[in-house]
C-alpha cells in the first residue's frame, strides 16, 4: 500500500469523536465523562434524566464535576456518602463495579466507573450511571416469592395443623395437613367454617374458651376432638398466640393444632389400670373388678364388646367372668358350658392355649357342629378375637374376647391393646383368687384360735353355766314347795318361776355368744356397737379373771359408737388382749394384779376414731420386741405358737384400723387398737 493510500485510511480524529458522541447520546443509561481538570468533557440525555437535572447535554458540558455533584442534594439520600465516594474511587484510580447510589426518592442507582489514560497519562474519568430500581424490586419479589413457598412448604410439612386468623378470630388460613385430616378446604374451613369437624360435645367449651382468649388477647391452649375424614375423632392440643404491632395494636393469630389422642389414650388406661388396682385393693370382687376391666376396654377400642370368661376350679367348664355390653341372651351361652375346642373361639382358645380370630363369623366353619357361630350372628357379632389368660405358672385361667358388629382384623393398636389387658386380667385373676384363699386360711385359723380361746375359758364358761342352771334348780324346788302348801303360795310360785325364765335368758346368752365365736360364718361388714362387742368379751372373761385375783376396771365412753365390722371378729379382738393382760398379771402380787380397759376417741383426717386400750401391770415388754409382738410365730411365751398377735392385728386391719403395744412407765404394757367410727 503507498502512503498516499494509506493516508486515506486513517481515521479522522473528529469523525471518530462524532461517532462516539453519537453513540453515548443513544445509550440507554447515564454516561458522564470527566477531562483530567474534573470538567464535564461529556454527558449524555440519559443521564440528565436519571438525576431529573433542569438542564440538557449541552449546557451541562464544561460545568465543574464537583460543584455539580454537590448540586444535587436535593435529589439524594445520603449526599455527604456520594461525595466522599467519588473522592475514594478517584484516589484509588481503578476501574469500580456496580455501586449503589440511593435516590431520596426511592430509586436505586447503579454506578461503574473507569479511569482514561492515554501513555500511562491521566486523561479523565467515565462515569456510567443505571436505574436499577425495578430489577431489584422484581429480584426482591422474587426472593419473597421463593421464600414465601419455601415458607407454605415448611408450614405444610409441619407435623401438626397450622392456622392463622384475623383480630376478630376469623381463620384466614389453613395448612394442607388441616384440609387433609379434616377434609375440608380451605374455603369451607376459613371464617368460622372450621367449626364443623370439631366434637360437637367440644365445640360449646371450645367456642367459649376462644372468645375468651380474643377478649384478653393472651396466648392459651386447650383441648378438643377433631374429625377425621373417614369420621373418627381424635383429641387434640389448641394452641393461639397473638402477635401485635409496635404500637400494641393486634394485627393477627397464629396457631398450631397437635394430635395428642395416643397420648391421651394411654392416660386414660394408665388412670383405669390405677383404678382397678385400687378396687383390688379395697377388696372389690373379682366381678366387679373385670366388669370395670371390660368397659375400659370399649372405651379404648370402640366400637366393640369385651367378655371375660373363667374356667372354674376344674378346669373343664366355663362361666362368665363379665360381660357388660354383650346381650344376656348370647351370655347365657357360657354359663356353666364344658370346655369344648370346636365351642367357639374361646374354647380354641382355652385349648390350644393360643390367640383365635374369627374375623368373619359367618363364614367361619369351624363352629359349625357347636352353633356356635349361629348363636353369635343371632345376637348381631360378626367377628371375636379371643385371647387365653395364662397365669404366672402357664396354667390357662379363661379367656379375654372382643366383639365386633362388624366383619374384621385387628389392627395393631388393638393386638397391643389385647395384650396388655389379658395380661392385666390375668394379673386380676391371681391376685384376687389368692387373697381368697388367704381369706379363707386366715378366717379357719382365727375360727381355731377362737376354739382355742374358748378351751381356756371352759372353767370360766362351765360357772358362768351353772349359775344359772343352780339357781333355776333350786326356784324350780321352791316352786315345788310352794304348790304343795295349804294354802298354795301362788304369789311365791310366780316369783320363783320369773326367776327360773330370767335364769334361763342368761344362760342362754353364754351359750349362743359361746356359739358366735365357734361359728364359720362369711364375714358380714354391718354397724356394730362397740359397747355390745366389749360388753360381751368381759362377760365371759370377767369370771375366769376374777377366779384368779384379778380386778378388771374399766373407764368407757362408748355409749352409741358403732364401727363398720364384724362383731364375733371385733371381740376375738378383745377376748385375746384381755385373756395376754391376765396372764401378764396372773402371779403378781395383789396390788399389781389388775387389768384396765378405757377408750378414746380423736378427730383425725375428717374421720372420727375409737381407741381401745388394754393395760396391765405385768412384766412389760422388752424393746426390742416392739416391732416384733404382731409377727406371726413370734412369741414370749413357753410353748405358745405365735399367732394369736398375728391374727388380731390382721383383723384389726381388715377393718380399717391399727394397733400397736407401749410398755408403760412403771409396770406393764398397754395394747390398744384403733377403729374408724361408721
Amino acid at each position: 500500500m503507498s502512503r498516499a493510500e494509506a493516508q486515506s485510511h486513517t481515521p479522522d480524529p473528529r469523525v471518530e469523536a462524532e461517532r462516539f458522541r453519537a453513540l453515548v447520546a443513544n445509550l440507554g443509561f447515564g454516561v458522564m465523562v470527566e477531562d483530567e481538570g474534573r470538567r464535564v468533557s461529556l454527558v449524555n440525555r440519559a443521564f440528565c434524566e436519571l438525576f431529573a437535572l433542569p438542564v440538557g447535554p449541552e449546557e451541562l458540558t464544561g460545568a465543574d464535576c464537583e460543584a455539580a455533584a454537590r448540586g444535587l442534594g436535593p435529589l439524594l439520600d445520603d449526599l455527604d456518602g456520594f461525595i466522599a465516594r467519588i473522592e475514594q474511587v478517584l484516589a484509588g484510580r481503578a476501574a469500580v463495579a456496580g455501586d449503589r447510589v440511593v435516590m431520596r426518592d426511592g430509586r436505586v442507582l447503579e454506578r461503574d466507573y473507569v479511569p482514561i489514560a492515554v501513555d500511562a497519562v491521566e486523561r479523565g474519568h467515565l462515569w456510567v450511571y443505571r436505574d436499577v430500581t425495578r430489577s431489584m424490586r422484581d429480584a426482591e419479589l422474587q426472593r419473597a416469592a421463593a421464600v414465601r413457598d419455601e415458607l407454605r412448604l415448611a408450614i405444610d410439612t409441619i407435623p401438626g395443623l397450622v392456622w392463622s386468623a384475623r383480630p376478630d378470630g376469623d381463620l384466614d388460613f389453613l395448612n394442607q395437613r388441616w384440609c387433609e385430616y379434616t377434609g375440608l378446604s380451605l374455603e369451607q374451613a376459613c371464617g368460622t367454617g372450621w367449626e364443623a369437624a370439631v366434637h360437637p360435645d367440644d365445640l360449646p367449651p371450645l367456642s367459649a374458651y376462644w372468645r375468651s382468649l380474643l377478649a384478653a388477647r393472651e396466648p392459651g391452649e386447650t383441648e378438643s376432638r377433631l374429625r377425621a375424614q373417614d369420621g373418627s375423632y381424635r383429641w387434640f392440643l389448641f394452641r393461639a398466640i397473638p402477635l401485635c404491632d409496635a404500637h400494641g395494636e393486634l394485627v393477627k393469630w397464629y396457631g398450631q393444632v397437635t394430635d395428642i389422642d395416643d397420648r391421651k389414650r394411654a392416660e386414660a388406661l394408665l388412670a383405669g389400670e390405677k383404678r382397678l388396682l385400687e378396687m383390688l385393693a379395697r377388696g372389690s370382687s373379682l366381678s366387679d373388678v373385670l366388669d370395670r376391666l371390660c368397659r375400659l376396654v370399649e372405651e379404648n377400642a370402640s366400637p366393640c364388646f369385651c367378655a371375660v370368661v373363667l374356667l372354674d376350679a376344674s378346669g373343664r367348664r366355663f362361666r362368665l367372668g363379665a360381660a357388660p355390653s354383650l346381650p344376656e341372651g348370647f351370655n347365657r351361652w357360657f354359663h356353666d358350658r364344658a370346655l369344648e375346642q370346636k365351642g367357639g373361639p374361646c374354647g380354641l382358645a382355652v385349648s390350644s392355649k393360643s390367640q383365635v380370630i374369627s374375623a368373619d363369623i359367618e363364614r367361619d366353619a369351624r363352629w359349625d357342629e357347636s352353633g356356635w357361630n349361629r348363636h353369635a350372628r343371632s345376637h348381631g357379632l360378626r367377628s371375636c378375637w379371643s385371647t387365653p389368660i395364662v397365669s404366672a405358672e402357664q396354667r390357662v385361667l379363661g379367656t379375654f374376647a372382643i366383639y365386633q358388629a362388624e366383619p374384621g382384623d385387628p389392627t395393631p393398636a388393638q393386638l397391643a391393646l389385647i395384650e396388655q389387658f389379658t395380661h392385666l386380667a390375668s394379673v386380676v385373676i391371681e391376685r384376687r383368687r389368692s387373697e381368697e384363699a388367704l381369706e379363707a386360711a386366715q378366717a379357719e385359723l382365727s375360727h381355731v384360735t377362737r376354739v382355742t380361746t374358748l378351751g381356756e375359758l371352759a372353767a370360766s364358761i362351765a360357772h358362768e353355766v351353772n349359775q344359772p342352771l343352780a339357781a333355776m334348780v333350786a326356784d324350780a324346788s321352791a316352786c315345788l314347795n310352794w304348790l304343795a302348801a295349804e294354802p298354795c303360795e301362788l304369789e311365791k310360785v310366780r316369783e320363783s318361776l320369773q326367776a327360773i325364765v330370767s335364769d334361763g335368758a342368761r344362760a342362754g346368752q353364754v351359750l349362743s355368744r359361746i356359739r358366735a365365736l365357734l361359728s364359720r360364718s362369711t364375714l358380714a361388714y354391718a354397724p356394730c356397737a362397740l359397747e355390745a362387742v366389749l360388753g360381751g368379751a368381759l362377760s365371759l372373761v370377767r369370771p375366769e379373771l376374777q377366779r384368779q385375783g384379778i380386778t378388771v376396771d374399766t373407764a368407757l365412753e362408748l355409749s352409741r359408737l358403732q364401727v363398720m365390722g364384724d362383731p364375733v371378729e371385733l371381740q376375738q379382738v378383745l377376748l385375746n388382749l384381755l385373756l395376754n393382760a391376765g396372764e401378764a398379771a396372773r402371779d403378781l402380787d395383789v396390788e399389781r394384779r389388775r387389768v384396765v380397759v378405757r377408750s378414746s376417741s380423736a378427730l383425725l383426717d375428717g374421720r372420727t376414731w375409737v381407741t381401745l386400750a388394754v393395760e396391765d401391770a405385768g412384766v412389760g415388754i422388752a424393746p426390742d420386741d416392739v416391732q416384733r409382738l404382731f409377727s406371726a410365730f413370734y412369741t414370749t411365751k413357753p410353748g405358745g405358737l405365735g399367732m394369736g398377735l398375728s391374727i388380731v392385728r390382721s383383723i384389726v386391719e381388715r377393718h380399717g384400723g391399727r394397733i400397736w403395744a407401749t410398755p408403760n412407765p412403771v409396770h406393764g404394757a398397754t395394747f390398744q387398737f384403733s377403729l374408724p367410727l361408721a
